[in-house]
Formats: C-alpha cells, sequence, structure tokens
C-alpha cells in the first residue's frame, strides 16, 4: 500500500513533497490569459493609458520588445501608399514574402507624417533582418523601442477621431491593427511588486488610495512574490480583435516555467545558452501532478497574474466582461502542462493517465472528474490535448481549459508554444464573441419580455371588460346602448393601435431569434475554421466544438428567447382575437340600435301620415262646407268648426280633438328626441379631451429628443442652455401628466360615485352599465398613455411619474426597469445613478409615500432632491433614505 504523501509550503508558493508517488511527472507549466477591453468608448484615453501601461513594462529588469512584423510589412506598404512612392527593390522582396502586397493598402495621410523617413528605414532594415531570419515577431533593441512605442501612440491617437466618425469597422480595424507587440522579461517579483508601488504613489489622491488598499491584498505579499523563481512572462500589450463591429484590445499575458522556444513569445536570441543545451533540459524542474496543479493556480493565476492586472487597473485600462442577467462574462483562462514522457496516444490522459491528470483537474478545472459530462475534450492543432470545464457562479461564468500536450516533436518541429498561441488566441476570441453575443441578444430579449408581460395584463383586463360587454348587452336598457357602444368603439380603437404595437414587437422578436441563431452559426463556422480539432478517440464526453456551441451563456439566453417567441406570437393571437371580438359586438350593438332607430322612426311616420290625413280630411271637409250655401251666415270655417257641423256628435268631436292633440304632442317628442342625439352626437368628447393631452405631453417628449441630440452636438456653453430649456420641456411634460391624472381619476371614482345614487337613479341607468362603463373609460385611457407610451423618455421626472404612479390606476407598473433604465441612459444619467434613482424610490415606504402625493407633489420632490437632466444640478448623493418634502 502506498504510504500517504506528506505536504509543506515552500518559499516558492509551491508545496514540496517529501515523498513523491509513481507516476506522471511534469517539467513545463504555462497559464495565459487575455482580458479584453472596448477600445472604441474612449479611444483617446486608452492610447494615453497604453502608453504608460507599455512603459512601466519596459522599465521591469530585462524587458524587451517584439513587433509583429506582418504588421510592420503593412504599414511600410500603406506608408508607401500614401506617398505615392515606390520602396526598393529589396524591400518589395520583404513585402512579398508577408504576402501584404495581396491585400489593397490603407490610404491614411498622417502616416507619411508620423513614420517619417528616418523611422521608415528603419522599420525597412527590421523587414529585411525579419525576412531572412523567417521572423514573425522582430525583436528590437531597448534603444529602438523607445521611438518605435512614441510613434506607434501617435498613429493610434490619429485613429480616435474615427470612432466618433462612423467609419466602417472593418476599415478602422485594418488600420488599428498594424501595431501588435509584446513585451518578455524573465519575471523578479520583488521588483515588480516595487515598481508597482511606484506606478500607484504616482496617481491622483483618490486613485493612490484606492490602488494602495488594492496592495494590501494577501495574494501580493512582496516576499511571497520575490521567492517565486524559473518564471518568464510576455505580455501582448496591442492587439486588436473586430467582435461584430467593435474594436476591442485583448492584451494577452502568457506566464512560463521556461524560457519560450518560440520567437513569438520571446527573443531566442537571448535564451540562455543553458536552456538551449541537452543538460539544461535534463536539469529542468520536474513536478508532481500536485505541486504543477498549485504552481499553476496558485503561485501563476492567484499571484502574478492579479500583480499584472493591478499593474493594468493603476494604469486606467478597465477590462470588457460582458453582463447579462447580472452575470459577467470573464475571460476564458488556459493552463498548460507538459510530462516529462509526453504520452505516445492522446487517449491514455483519458486512461491509463486518467489518475495522474486529476490533480490538475480538480485545481485548474475545479472538477472532480475529467470524464465528467460537464468537462469536453479535444485535440487541437494535432498536438494538443484540451480540456474545458465552465465553472459559473451568481456572480460570473468563466471558461477553464487544462491543455495538455499529445505528441514529442523533433527539434525540428515548429514549437509547441506557437500552437498554444494560435488555440489561446482564437478561443479567447470566440469566448469573448459569445459573451459579447450574448449580452448583445439578452439586451434585446429584456425590453421585448417586459413589454410582452404589460401588455399581456392588459388584454386580459381588455378580455374581462369585452365578455362583460356581451354579458350587458342583452339586458341593457335601450337607452345604455349607444354609451356601451362607444365605449366598446373606444377601446377597440386603442386595441388596433396596440396591435401594432404588438405586431411590431413580435417582428422584433423573430429578428433576435435571427440574430441568435445567425452567432450560433458564426460561432461554428469561426471554429471550424480556425481551430485544427478533432474528437479524442474513447473519450465518450463532450467534444469541445459541441461544448462550445452549448455554452452557458448561449443556453442561458436560449430558454427566455423561446419564451419570448411564445409569448409574442400568443399576444399577437390573442390581440387579434380581441379586436374581432370587438369588432362582432360592435356589428351587433349597432344593429339593435338602428333596430330602435328605425322602430323609432316607424313610430314618427305614423305620427306624421296620422297628422297628414286630418290636416287633409279638415281641408277637404272644410273647403266642401265653404262652397256649400246652406252654411249659416256668420259661421265660422276653422276645423273644429267644420268637425262639429260634420259630425254633430260631441263625443266624435272631443275623440278627434284628443287624437289630433296627440299625434302632435308625438311629433313633437320624436323632434325632440332628434334633437338630443343630434347634440350628443356633437357634445365635446371626454376621449377627445383626454387624447389631446396625451398628443400634448408625447408632443413634450419628442421636442426633449430633439434638444438633447442638439446638446450633444453643441459647445459646452450652447449645451448648458439647452439642457435648462429641456428642463422646463419636463415641468410642462409633467403639468400636463397632472391634467392627465385629474381625468384618469375621475373614471376610476366614478363607479363608487354611482353606487351612492338612489334607487330611482339606478332605473334610468342600471349600475352594473354605469360601473362597467366607467372601468372601460379607464382602461381606454390607461392603453392610450401607458401602453402606448414611448419608449425611450428623456424627461427625468415625467419619466419617474409613469414608472410609480401608474400604480394608482393598475397593479402593474407601466415603464419597465430595462426601459426607465434607458431612457435615463440616453438623458445623460449614468446608469448606477439610473439604478440608484430607482432603487431609492422602489422600497415600500416611499412608494406609499408617492401615491399619497398628486403628480405635481411628486415632480416637485424629485426636483428639489436633484432629479433632473442637466448634469451639474444633479444630486445623486442625495437619492437615498425616506422620501419626504424638504
Amino acid at each position: 500500500m502506498e504510504e500517504p504523501t506528506t505536504i509543506k509550503r515552500d518559499s516558492r508558493g509551491v508545496r514540496e513533497a517529501t515523498q513523491l508517488p509513481d507516476g506522471l511527472r511534469f517539467d513545463r507549466a504555462a497559464m495565459l490569459v487575455g482580458r479584453s477591453l472596448y477600445w472604441g468608448v474612449s479611444p483617446q484615453t486608452h492610447v494615453e493609458n497604453l502608453a504608460t501601461l507599455l512603459g512601466w513594462c519596459l522599465s521591469l529588469p530585462a524587458a524587451c520588445l517584439g513587433i509583429s512584423m506582418p504588421d510592420v510589412a503593412t504599414l511600410i506598404r500603406d506608408v508607401y501608399a500614401s506617398t505615392g512612392e515606390s520602396p526598393a527593390a529589396d524591400v518589395q522582396e520583404a513585402l512579398e514574402r508577408y504576402g501584404v502586397n495581396s491585400r489593397p493598402a490603407i490610404l491614411w495621410p498622417p502616416d507619411a507624417d508620423i513614420w517619417k523617413e528616418q523611422r521608415l528605414a528603419r522599420l525597412e532594415e527590421w523587414l529585411k533582418q525579419a525576412a531572412q531570419a523567417k521572423e514573425r515577431v522582430h525583436w528590437i533593441d531597448p534603444q529602438d523601442a523607445n521611438w518605435w512605442l512614441s510613434a506607434t501612440m501617435q498613429s493610434l491617437s490619429s485613429y480616435a477621431l474615427l470612432f466618433a466618425s462612423g467609419m466602417a469597422g472593418r476599415d478602422l480595424f485594418r488600420l488599428i491593427g498594424r501595431h501588435d507587440c509584446t513585451v518578455f522579461a524573465p519575471f523578479d517579483g520583488a521588483a515588480t511588486f516595487d515598481r508597482l508601488v511606484q506606478l500607484v504613489m504616482g496617481l491622483g489622491h483618490e486613485q493612490r488610495a484606492r490602488h494602495m488598499e488594492a496592495l494590501t491584498d494577501p495574494r501580493l505579499d512582496r516576499a511571497g512574490l520575490a521567492a517565486i523563481g524559473s518564471v518568464y512572462w510576455s505580455w501582448r500589450l496591442i492587439d486588436f480583435a473586430n467582435v461584430d463591429g467593435s474594436i476591442v484590445c485583448t492584451p494577452m499575458l502568457a506566464l512560463w516555467s521556461e524560457w519560450p522556444s518560440s520567437g513569438i513569445w520571446a527573443p531566442q536570441s537571448h535564451k540562455p545558452q543553458q536552456a538551449q543545451t541537452l543538460a539544461g533540459l535534463l536539469a529542468r524542474r520536474q513536478y508532481s501532478a500536485d505541486e504543477m496543479a498549485l504552481l499553476l493556480e496558485e503561485s501563476y493565476w492567484q499571484r502574478i497574474e492579479t500583480l499584472f492586472s493591478r499593474a493594468r487597473f493603476a494604469c486606467g485600462l478597465g477590462v470588457a466582461e460582458p453582463e447579462f442577467a447580472e452575470i459577467e462574462s470573464r475571460p476564458p483562462v488556459f493552463f498548460f502542462a507538459a510530462p516529462t514522457e509526453v504520452p505516445i496516444k492522446p487517449e491514455e490522459y483519458a486512461e491509463s493517465l486518467r489518475p495522474s491528470i486529476m490533480p490538475l483537474v480538480r485545481t485548474c478545472l475545479r472538477s472532480t472528474d475529467p470524464l465528467a459530462n460537464h468537462v469536453a475534450w479535444a485535440l487541437l492543432e494535432g498536438d494538443l490535448v484540451a480540456l474545458r470545464r465552465e465553472v459559473s457562479s451568481q456572480r460570473a461564468f468563466e471558461p477553464r481549459y487544462l491543455l495538455l500536450p499529445a505528441s514529442a516533436k523533433s527539434p525540428t518541429a515548429r514549437p509547441i508554444e506557437d500552437d498554444i498561441d494560435r488555440v489561446t488566441d482564437s478561443l479567447t476570441f470566440l469566448e469573448f464573441s459569445i459573451g459579447h453575443e450574448t449580452r448583445d441578444v439578452d439586451t434585446d430579449i429584456d425590453p421585448l419580455a417586459s413589454r410582452a408581460g404589460i401588455w399581456g395584463g392588459t388584454l386580459d383586463v381588455v378580455n374581462t371588460l369585452t365578455g362583460e360587454a356581451i354579458d350587458l348587452l342583452p339586458s341593457a336598457h335601450k337607452s345604455s346602448l349607444g354609451r356601451i357602444n362607444e365605449r366598446l368603439a373606444a377601446i377597440h380603437l386603442v386595441i388596433r393601435n396596440l396591435q401594432t404595437r404588438i405586431e411590431t414587437a413580435t417582428s422584433d422578436a423573430v429578428q433576435v431569434v435571427r440574430k441568435y441563431d445567425n452567432y450560433l452559426d458564426s460561432t461554428d463556422e469561426y471554429f471550424r475554421r480556425t481551430a485544427t480539432s478533432s474528437s479524442v478517440p474513447h473519450v465518450p464526453t463532450l467534444n469541445l466544438r459541441e461544448a462550445i456551441l452549448n455554452s452557458y451563456p448561449y443556453q442561458y439566453v436560449k430558454t427566455p428567447l423561446e419564451s419570448l417567441r411564445t409569448a409574442m406570437s400568443q399576444l399577437n393571437s390573442e390581440v387579434e382575437r380581441i379586436s374581432d371580438s370587438l369588432k362582432t359586438i360592435l356589428d351587433l350593438s349597432d344593429r339593435s340600435i338602428r333596430g330602435f332607430s328605425s322602430r323609432l322612426n316607424g313610430i314618427a311616420g305614423v305620427f306624421i301620415a296620422l297628422l297628414a290625413l286630418l290636416v287633409g280630411v279638415a281641408q277637404v271637409l272644410g273647403a266642401q262646407n265653404a262652397s256649400s250655401s246652406s252654411a249659416p251666415p256668420g259661421s265660422s270655417n276653422n276645423i273644429f268648426d267644420i268637425l262639429n257641423r260634420f259630425f254633430q256628435s260631441p263625443e266624435l268631436i272631443l275623440g278627434a280633438r284628443l287624437l289630433f292633440e296627440g299625434v302632435a304632442l308625438g311629433l313633437i317628442a320624436t323632434a325632440l328626441l332628434y334633437g338630443l342625439e343630434w347634440l350628443y352626437q356633437r357634445r365635446p368628447r371626454q376621449r377627445h379631451k383626454f387624447i389631446k393631452g396625451v398628443q400634448r405631453f408625447r408632443a413634450q417628449v419628442d421636442t426633449a429628443n430633439t434638444y438633447l441630440q442638439r446638446a450633444k452636438a453643441s459647445e459646452q456653453g450652447e449645451a448648458a442652455e439647452i439642457w435648462k430649456q429641456i428642463d422646463e420641456l419636463d415641468d410642462e411634460a409633467v403639468r400636463i401628466l397632472g391634467d392627465l391624472w385629474k381625468e384618469l381619476r375621475k373614471s376610476a371614482e366614478a363607479g363608487d360615485k354611482d353606487q351612492k345614487k338612489n334607487q330611482p337613479a339606478r332605473k334610468i341607468q342600471p349600475r352594473s352599465v354605469r360601473e362597467w362603463e366607467a372601468r372601460a373609460r379607464l382602461m381606454e385611457h390607461a392603453i392610450e398613455l401607458f401602453d402606448l407610451a414611448p419608449t425611450t423618455i428623456v424627461l427625468p421626472r415625467a419619466l419617474c411619474v409613469l414608472r410609480f404612479k401608474s400604480t394608482d390606476f393598475q397593479s402593474r407598473t407601466a415603464i419597465s426597469d430595462w426601459d426607465f433604465d434607458r431612457s435615463l441612459r440616453v438623458a445623460g444619467i449614468s446608469l448606477p445613478q439610473a439604478g440608484t434613482l430607482r432603487s431609492w424610490l422602489s422600497p415600500f415606504e416611499n412608494l406609499q409615500q408617492i401615491q399619497k402625493w398628486d403628480v405635481a407633489t411628486f415632480a416637485q420632490t424629485l426636483k428639489e432632491y436633484g432629479v433632473t437632466i442637466v448634469p451639474d444640478q444633479r444630486t445623486p448623493d442625495r437619492w437615498e433614505g425616506p422620501l419626504t418634502r424638504r
């Protein structure tokens, strides 16, 4: 039975084994990580900070600079193209060797001024030397590094304005990608720590205090760093990539246990002689798997990488970690461990050598089993076995890779560091792209999903109101039919408008699904094109390609994307069904109203016919009696005397009189009803008044958007005046919202008031119809104001009113968190400030206070607390605690 190994910690940060078990031994290690940043966010500032970081790196002991020769060749070709001249024959031959003449030149006028004759001549000397030596990276003398760095920073600065000019990302990338460089040096922990302290001490007071506090991290213990020996670092600080049209810089840091054998990472001419001899190879220190795991994790990743990251942050170069659902997508970390005896077959790592690599898998991949379902395998470049594991938490997602050599190459073969370069570069780009694309898709999903939830609640209420109207119509009094019909017609109108919004959102959801599918396809295509990959025989776990296509970020948005597609489809069907139902009900109620009008017209016609008959008979009889000679002298010829003479009977005379008077009264009543109907159709409508208010509010928002664009394009003094004008628009918009709130409150209170009316009033208009009409009017106005509101409102106080006081009339808020934050960001309020404002107003106590206030009081309180679009009047430090008047 094998005795247990006793472990202790030595001064180098690696545990020594007093008794090493038999098994696989390792003699080479490496750790690589590339932390990207979006260059286009602040390119000029990034250039200055990058120059500081490069200068700091070159000040470290034995540091040297290597520049990419394909990029130098491209730059030389472009300079000659800009001047209209032709290079010498030997320079032209060198350019041909690097294949740059096959691509069109980039004409950039500042090139000729920045890379003047002496500098251009020096570049040409390097190019010819590198072409003869077949170098991809040429390591230059320290005295040349300063002027090359200065010229390169001038070039990068000259591109800064292009980011705001709308220049195509591809053309801009071709310009900015001509300056790749790498710094290499043996690692001196004590000197590097001291230089970091000097860098921090040169910062401003606040920054110095923050970074000095970070240096108290126990991982940055100076003595512990000084004790780490036999480590070399390479930092490719200028290396750009184009990710979906966004220019990102990905400084790749590599730590090596031995001087790299590839000229890409280190100058071979400076390589120590003992490292190139067989005796030197045999003298390499050997590590057990446990020791190698701790070397990679604790010394390289935890200590040295943290030290260089602190230097980067102290120089003002942050990192881009695309965030989705408050989860950071962090860059992949690559751990490389080479056994002293490389297995003949790559599958041996999964079979006979599985126990030997378990410590590496457990520490580097944080997995208890290399063949677990969450560990993916692949053979890359034919000589690297890659194991991938996704490490996820509530805060971050981080891919981790373990790279193991799969073949022992001959001394003349390409160094394995070249393959490590290709693998880590392409996979870092791919993993970053996945996080970037996931955030892009998630950003599109969030507002659509929020609006779908709001619209779904609205349609549920409308559906309920429609069902109640169907129940009311058969028993409703004829005088109520017109009012019900009017409310249904108004609801039908806003529903049609809402249907247009939903159809647009459904189309947007389809586009998001298509974008997601395109991202998957492009990831698959990029992996197939750039990675020479194959499966490892006899390894049953997921292969690397499938793992990347099913990575956590992609899977995270897959479910909500499918839910969104389903929800939008259901909303589209639901709003169409409701619209059709309303149209059907309106047709039925119109038919009832037309029937009632027809009967009314029939009655009026009967009255008119009877009256005409009576008048006609009277006229005929009167004429006959007037011409009769038997009429007594002095007798009258009016209709009643004629009737008296004609009928002679008092009863018939009385009946005729009553009939005539009844017909006359019927005609008067009919005329009165028609008059009332005419006045009713032409009375000032409450809906028209409310709609005009909503239109005025939207006009204020549109005007504010126009002013905002002018402010962003104006000088500081002029912009300040425009900010004040927008703030005045905010006040006017709040006043309009206050009037609209009064109208909404009238509708909300109408039902309660009607319940208190007496019984005779209910006989005139049934209470159920009154209550339905009040709720329908409130719903109609709420849809018009809330559901059809602009998606971006740059008036902060008006936005807060809509966001936090919409619950006065409905159970859900009218403005989602995403739309709220985005509107404030467009208005110039930073995302942290937007989150602070929303968090301040959201607690239950403050929401209660907001509901008690009217719109004007709430808006005035916000103004007193510095909630404004005017930057110098904004006071986010006061946005905390109870919300009270001051």
